[in-house]
C-alpha cells in the first residue's frame, strides 16, 4: 500500500492531517464497486482510526470556504473535493 509512509509518519507524530468526509467516499468507492467489502472495510477502518489523521465531517462552514476558495484561488474547474480538503484544513487547522 502506497500510503503506508505517510501513515507511520502520522503516527510517529512527524506531521499532521486532516481531510473532509469526502475522503472516505473516494476511497471507498473502487474497492465497492469491484466487490471488495473486505478492502473497503479495511480502508475505512485506517481512515476512523489513525489518531494523527483527523477525519472532520462536512459543515456549512465549510462549504463557505469551499466557495470562497474556488472564487479567490482556484480555477472554476477544480474539483469540489479538493476544495473541501481545502477548507478543511484551513479551517481545522488554524
Amino acid at each position: 500500500m502506497r500510503v503506508r509512509p505517510l501513515f507511520a509518519a502520522l503516527e510517529a507524530g512527524e506531521c499532521l492531517a486532516v481531510t473532509s468526509t469526502v475522503t472516505l467516499v473516494e476511497v471507498l468507492v473502487q474497492p465497492i464497486r469491484k466487490g471488495n467489502v473486505g478492502l473497503a472495510r479495511e480502508y475505512r477502518g485506517i481512515l476512523q482510526s489513525s489518531s494523527a489523521l483527523k477525519v472532520v465531517p462536512l459543515s456549512a462552514e465549510i462549504a463557505a470556504e469551499s466557495a470562497r476558495l474556488r472564487a479567490t484561488c482556484f480555477s472554476p474547474e477544480t474539483k469540489v473535493k479538493i476544495l473541501y480538503d481545502n477548507a478543511t484544513g484551513i479551517l481545522r487547522l488554524v
